[in-house]
This record gives structure tokens, C-alpha cells and sequence, in this order.
């Protein structure tokens, strides 16, 4: 797996795991930026 390099690209990775596209994440992206700005503050 490359280094993640953005927000964004954490993001798609994250959908990506979750199985999409194949399977229809339905989560806006202000909650994901949420869920991932909660992770780094909680890891970092």
C-alpha cells in the first residue's frame, strides 16, 4: 500500500475498505472528515 498523502486519499481508503464502489457507502463527506479529524486527535 503507498503512503497516504491527503485527507482525501485517507477518505477514499477508508470507502474503499468499506467496499466501495461495489457496495454504496452512504455517508456524507463532512461526517467522514469528521470521523477521520476525531481519529487523529485521538492517535496522533
Amino acid at each position: 500500500m503507498a503512503k497516504l498523502q491527503s485527507v482525501d486519499n485517507l477518505r477514499d481508503y477508508a470507502y474503499r475498505k468499506l467496499g466501495a464502489p461495489k457496495i454504496e457507502i452512504q455517508v456524507d463527506d463532512t461526517q467522514a472528515y469528521d470521523r477521520i479529524d476525531d481519529a487523529l486527535q485521538l492517535f496522533v
